[in-house]
């Protein structure tokens, strides 16, 4: 799995979770390293990135995952989930959206069902 977020307390506190629920985690700061990341790790079963990002945002980074052949199932996560553009845009590339702040519970919940879909 791959968690990308610029934040890195919330990146290391993703992380935490996932691991502590035995997930192997990937991190990577932003949607470049994320795109080489992922370019190492051809089998990344889920990418969990914020929407707003520096550089790259989270639909920007599934378009060029899409693109390059590499389709992993994908959850979103943002403060800013009223917005419908983001919104649209996410569903259209087959993402989910998890709205910030959410508890351990919920993130491993939403992470089951986007992996079970």
């Amino acid at each position: 799995m791959l968690v990308v977020e610029d934040e890195g307390a919330v990146a290391r506190l993703v992380e935490r979770v996932l691991a502590g629920a035995g997930y192997r985690v990937l991190i990577a700061a932003d949607g470049a390293s994320a795109l080489a990341i992922s370019a190492e790790n051809p089998k990344i079963a889920l990418v969990l990135s914020d929407v707003i990002m520096p550089g790259m945002n989270g639909p920007e980074l599934l378009e060029r995952l899409q693109a390059s052949g590499r389709t992993p199932r994908a959850l979103l996560m943002s403060g800013y989930t009223g917005d419908a553009v983001v919104s649209g845009r996410a569903l259209a590339l087959g993402a989910q959206l998890l709205e910030k702040p959410f508890s351990p519970t919920v993130l491993l919940r939403r992470v089951r069902e986007v992996l079970d879909a």
